[in-house]
């Protein structure tokens, strides 16, 4: 499948689901499965965090064997999908932080993976690990104090259906805005 499509692809499924919560999910599963399998080793971690998503979305469980290469990967965004999927119970076995954990540090705070370090202690996602390294930083201290977060774990993606509601609305704005623009001249 081309990468591109993924996004749509998901929103798809999703939509689908929600219109029919009977909807099988063994193809689903078999996708996200296969994705991972093929895409983590080559640290293609765009389609894996959309394979996450879809997952996280279907409230679909997985093994952690399952998801070994996802968990060796230098990617916030996949770890922290998996880190969320793993609090809410959708990863047998739970969640290999072994890697990760090595950015649990003021140095993970400078490092590529910024927003792992700062994300997981922010939610107390790292098992084992104090948050004081983020809490305490000059920089991160002053948004982790103050509640600031980037990876919102109570949404997901968006319904094909809340998508085209929602560019109709910015359509019906728009050309509200450029209906009145002579007004303005």
């Amino acid at each position: 499948m081309c990468s591109d499509a993924l996004p749509s692809v998901v929103q798809a499924i999703l939509d689908r689901r929600q219109r029919n919560p009977n909807l099988g999910l063994a193809e689903a599963e078999k996708f996200i499965l296969d994705t991972i399998e093929r895409r983590a080793p080559l640290r293609h971690s765009f389609e894996v965090v959309w394979s996450l998503f879809l997952a996280r979305g279907l409230k679909i469980t997985l093994k952690r064997a399952q998801l070994a290469p996802v968990f060796e990967m230098e990617s916030s965004v996949s770890a922290l999908v998996t880190m969320d999927m793993g609090a809410r119970g959708q990863i047998i076995g739970g969640v290999d932080q072994k890697y990760w954990k090595t950015y649990a540090n003021t140095d993970g705070l400078k490092s590529d993976m910024w927003l792992l370090a700062y994300e997981a202690a922010r939610k107390g996602w790292w098992q084992g690990v104090s948050a004081a390294y983020a809490a305490n930083h000059p920089l991160f201290g002053l948004l982790f104090n103050q509640n600031v977060f980037f990876y919102d774990e109570k949404r997901n993606v968006a319904t094909t259906l809340a998508e085209l509601l929602r560019l109709q609305h910015e359509r019906r704005r728009l050309a509200h805005i450029f209906r009145n623009l002579p007004a303005y001249s």
